[in-house]
């Protein structure tokens, strides 16, 4: 029972002399908070930085050819058996924890887009040589004349490539200041301070260079629908349009054989193309009184040398290239006229497993006169017959987490959601081989890092020594009143450690305060850190200031050792 009264006792007197030096002593008090504070702010910077480069992947090569857009917050999400995502996956990624944003559409999300003359892309006139013949293959030339027919010879520059498609799917009604969210393919959401602009047209361009030919872009003129609340630069398409733009990948693929030839009874030319079909354009591409396809009687007396009769007619881009086999381009007067009049279509659709079948669909189509100013690739065609062999769904998803530090776990947290789902993030799958300057820039972060924490530690402690050595007379006064050296290391410790514990409060707060406000700095410090790491950051303060409270009791008792040394010798 004594015992436990007598460490009553301490604890009490212990509290009492701390609380009197830190009520009494405010000057001095403030000076260790600051003091503490300023290395509690150093060491979380600091320890942050240890465990951003612990990440290896960071100091890797980016491949653009993989997923061409490399936001690090993207994580790409696929059913193990293949089937499409929908309204109900979206929402059930969107409650995970650290996800800002899911987009049904993953693969559009490496599309870029284009809206703003002069400073996305520029328009130049001029005539382009289209007639060259190819140095590789004799049998390859452009179109004569097209590009001069349609579009005066304007020519396309791309400028800036920083900007990346999203659906609509990754926004909600709410969101908006004005207006509605896209459905049709020419329909699309923005942001603009003048919500008036809902109603207006403006043109937007696309290209892909991971997914299209790298020449190949594609346009609409799209009908702003809808005006976002938020400050953004991203503008949101509806879900059909991104479909649309990455079918292929996923569904049919369409060849093209034009150039029809009486005398041999087929076609010399040949071009695999991207099917399309435009809201704004589609009129006059299907006439529905044609099609044949259902009429057996009519189909067995129809030409089998032109496949199942549809009615359906396309039209080709100006920009298309036109390939020719086993004749000599240059005995084709006017090749402008290959890509005009009969033509066939040969569709290979797709399998379960996404293979190509060995199987063709094969449609009589009519070129028009009419043409595109689209690249070569894509031929539009009506969207009766693009929807009889695309789907508008989507294999692939995306979500978007806060920080790429949640990386891993945000991909738990899907692949556990379901066992159906497999997450992987985009930013990782696209490196390639390591990069010296980064590797390099890693561990001079690290090094850098390390003996900063070093440095502040030391610091610390001889600056604190020294600042309490000149208040040793205090301490010397209390010895004087009978007060054990024992007692004196306890008030010093705990006086110590309430600053020590105040200013890594303050600064824990502080800096996640400033994360939640929207400081980006503060939010990329705080992004790393978990359970494991603020203990590891309360430890190494703690420990810092164990060791300069140590320092002092050590003074106290070589103080100590030369008063017994004083009274022996007094005494003698």
């Amino acid at each position: 029972m004594d015992m436990k009264r007598n460490k009553k006792t301490d604890i009490s007197v212990v509290m009492y002399f701390v609380k009197r030096n830190i009520f009494t002593q405010k000057v001095r008090g403030l000076f260790f908070l600051c003091f503490f504070g300023v290395v509690s702010v150093m060491s979380f910077i600091f320890i942050s930085l240890i465990y951003a480069s612990k990440d290896d992947s960071l100091t890797k090569k980016y491949n653009n050819r993989v997923y061409a857009n490399s936001d690090k917050t993207r994580i790409a999400v696929i059913k193990k058996d293949g089937s499409s995502f929908n309204k109900n996956d979206i929402e059930k990624f969107n409650k995970i924890k650290y996800v800002r944003m899911a987009d049904i559409c993953d693969r559009a999300d490496d599309i870029n887009y284009y809206c703003d003359e002069g400073k996305d892309y520029k328009y130049s006139y001029g005539t382009v040589n289209k007639n060259s013949v190819s140095e590789f293959n004799k049998m390859v030339t452009y179109a004569k004349g097209i590009k001069n027919a349609v579009s005066a010879d304007r020519n396309i520059e791309f400028l800036k490539a920083d900007k990346f498609m999203k659906s609509s799917s990754c926004i909600t009604a709410s969101m908006l200041a004005a207006g509605r969210l896209p459905k049709k393919n020419n329909e699309v959401v923005v942001y603009s301070k003048d919500t008036s602009v809902v109603g207006q047209t403006k043109r937007f361009y696309f290209t892909a260079e991971n997914i299209w030919d790298a020449d190949d872009y594609y346009y609409e003129d799209m009908k702003i629908t809808g005006c976002l609340k938020e400050k953004t630069t991203q503008a949101y398409f509806s879900t059909s349009l991104c479909n649309m733009l990455t079918s292929p990948a996923d569904e049919a693929e369409f060849t093209l054989f034009y150039q029809y030839l009486k005398e041999i009874g087929w076609f010399l030319g040949k071009a695999q193309v991207r099917p399309v079909y435009s809201e704004t354009r589609d009129e006059g591409l299907y006439d529905g009184s044609q099609d044949i396809r259902e009429d057996k009687k009519a189909l067995k007396e129809y030409d089998y040398r032109w496949g199942v009769a549809s009615g359906e007619k396309a039209r080709a881009s100006c920009n298309m290239t036109v390939w020719f086999s086993g004749v000599d381009v240059n005995a084709i007067k006017e090749s402008v006229n290959a890509l005009k009049g009969k033509a066939l279509i040969y569709i290979k659709k797709r399998e379960n497993d996404g293979s190509l079948s060995d199987e063709n669909d094969s449609l009589k189509i009519e070129l028009t006169s009419e043409m595109t100013d689209y690249s070569g690739t894509f031929l539009e065609i009506s969207k009766h017959l693009y929807y009889q062999y695309f789907k508008n769904e989507s294999r692939q998803a995306s979500v978007y987490i806060t920080h790429y530090a949640k990386t891993d776990k945000v991909i738990d947290a899907v692949n556990e959601l379901d066992k159906k789902y497999q997450a992987v993030s985009t930013y990782r799958m696209s490196l390639d081989g390591y990069d010296n300057d980064k590797v390099s820039e890693r561990l001079a972060t690290l090094g850098i890092a390390f003996m900063v924490l070093l440095f502040v530690a030391i610091l610390e402690v001889v600056i604190l020594d020294a600042v309490m050595k000149i208040k040793i007379k205090d301490w010397q006064a209390f010895r004087q009143l009978g007060m054990k050296a024992g007692m004196i290391k306890k008030i010093n410790m705990v006086e110590m450690l309430i600053y020590c514990m105040a200013a890594v409060v303050i600064t824990v707060v502080t800096i996640n305060a400033a994360a939640e406000s929207g400081s980006g700095f503060a939010f990329d410090i705080t992004a790393y850190y978990n359970t494991v790491v603020y203990i590891i950051y309360l430890l190494y303060n703690i420990v810092v200031c164990m060791i300069t409270s140590k320092r002092f009791c050590g003074t106290i008792m070589k103080i100590k050792i030369k008063e017994r040394k004083s009274k022996t010798w007094k005494q003698e």
